[in-house]
């Protein structure tokens, strides 16, 4: 689902921030995240992360 995400023109800049509770981060980076979250993991920290995606795109 990633891989089509970032091959529409319209929706290729969208961050994406994946979660799991096995550590996949290389293969969910690989695929085009732009970021990845292993569980559990506390509400700041998500925030922090959406936040950094956010400025990292304007």
């Amino acid at each position: 689902m990633l891989r089509e995400l970032r091959a529409d023109e319209t929706l290729k800049t969208t961050p994406v921030m994946m979660t799991s509770g096995m550590d996949r981060s290389a293969e969910c980076l690989a695929a085009g995240a732009d970021d990845f979250l292993l569980k559990p993991f506390r509400p700041s920290k998500v925030m922090t992360m959406i936040t950094n995606l956010i400025k990292d795109r304007t």
